[in-house]
């Protein structure tokens, strides 16, 4: 999950939904959380949650980092549960890796994830269903989650950067003039 610890990501969804998973499952998971502390007590709260399921052994909690790439080539899955979104990067980052993701609906506001296609989608806030998903995803065989993979990565190409560089400069461009 890489995204900034601060309420709107929602990383209690998460945590509750890890506890819920059986022990013999939960053994096949690991979760690393990545991104700057945005909210000191949402961060106390992530530790006690964490630490009061017992979950230490299969959550970990990583520094932000500039370079994404090698944990998002290392992830099976990645996973999104925000409270909202805009146009979330962190989906399209993991689809150009070649990665499936688990959103929830808010965080998929931009309609990148078609279901059971390049990810799932759970409604926000619903830790049950993100126990459900996860579960599915343990069962999911390796080729399933590869070929679902590839269909991320071809959504994320319909998204170059120079479109968005074209974009802003249009923005700005029309911005100027009226000024």
């Amino acid at each position: 999950m890489p995204a900034r610890i601060d309420p709107r990501k929602d990383h209690a969804t998460l945590i509750r939904a890890l506890s819920q998973i059986p022990s013999p499952q939960k053994t096949e998971l690991r979760v690393k959380l990545i991104g700057e502390i945005a909210c000191s007590t949402t961060q106390q709260t992530l530790e006690q949650s964490i630490k009061s399921l017992s979950l230490q052994s299969i959550v970990q909690q990583l520094p932000p980092t500039n370079n994404m790439v090698p944990h998002y080539q290392d992830a099976d899955i990645v996973i999104l549960p925000s409270q909202s979104e805009g146009f979330p990067n962190v989906i399209l980052e993991a689809f150009a890796a070649g990665k499936p993701v688990i959103v929830s609906a808010a965080a998929n506001s931009a309609k990148l994830v078609a279901e059971g296609l390049n990810g799932w989608i759970f409604p926000t806030g619903d830790d049950h269903a993100l126990a459900n998903l996860l579960q599915k995803v343990i069962r999911t065989p390796r080729s399933i989650l590869e070929l679902m993979g590839e269909y991320a990565r071809q959504e994320a190409e319909k998204y170059p950067v120079s479109l968005m560089v074209d974009a802003y400069t249009l923005i700005y461009e029309q911005l100027s003039k009226d000024s």
